[in-house]
Parts: C-alpha cells; structure tokens; sequence
C-alpha cells in the first residue's frame, strides 16, 4: 500500500512545488523547475525505452542523470545563488552509484534503484527553498509584499 502511495506523493510534491518556485522565484528557479521537470519527465521514458529492470544499471537514466547535473552546474556558473549547487550535489549519489553497478563493485541492486529515486526529492526541496529564499530577499528590498 505504502510503495504505490510514494509515486502520488512524488507527484503531488513535484506539481506544487515546481508551480511555487515558478510563481515565486526569478529566473534561476525557473530554469531549475525546467532542468528538474526535464529529468522527472524523462526517466520513465528511459525505463520504458531502454531496460526496464533493475537488474543492471539503465544507461538512459544515466545520460538523463548527467544531463540534469550539467544543467545544474551550469546554473551554478551563470547566477549568484546557492541552491544550484546544492541541486548539483544532490545529483552526485545517484551518479555515484550507478557507476558503482556498472562497474559491478556494488552487487546490491537495490542500493542502485533506491540510489536514483531517493534524490530527486530533497532536489525539488532545495529548489523551492530557492525560491521562497529569493522571494524573502526580494520583499525586504521593496520593503512590501508584491
């Protein structure tokens, strides 16, 4: 009951926060809900594209994966806040350990698919704290709420 319950939340916690960095972050939050939505919109297309199973690494989900974290980093390049490169970190373990199952050091395949899910969602976190961090900032300078 719980594991069919996680993808709804997932999509609950996606739509709401991605529609809350888009209505109140700047132009950096915007590009990250798209990086994000990108990822997210691609990964089960991958799994149905390419190997379904978690019986060896899907290497569609990796280029989607390095995708992501190249979008993240070039965020991080192009703009002054912080929350890129958080977004950008968090896409590291899942890399990590998808290189660990391809290389076959990491026998555990489940430390694989528990490894690519698990992170998008403190990533969505860290992008709608950019958002809500952005917005605060913003409200100080204009001294008002818009």
């Amino acid at each position: 009951m719980i594991a069919g319950l996680i993808p709804l939340l997932f999509l609950v916690f996606t739509l709401v926060g991605c529609a809350y960095a888009l209505w109140r972050g700047d132009m950096p939050e915007r590009w990250g809900v798209a990086i994000y939505l990108g990822g997210a919109l691609l990964t089960p297309v991958a799994y149905g594209t390419f190997w379904p199973a978690w019986h060896e690494v899907n290497i569609g989900v990796f280029i989607i994966d390095m995708m992501v974290l190249a979008g993240f980093v070039m965020l991080t390049l192009h703009y002054d806040r912080y929350w890129p490169i958080w977004a950008a970190s968090l896409q590291l373990p899942g890399l990590i350990a998808t290189i660990m199952t391809f290389l076959q050091l990491n026998r555990d395949v489940r430390a694989y698919a528990h490894a690519e899910g698990f992170w998008a969602w403190p990533t969505l976190l860290v992008i709608v704290i950019g958002a809500a961090r952005y917005n605060r900032t913003r409200i100080k300078a204009i001294g008002r709420q818009p």
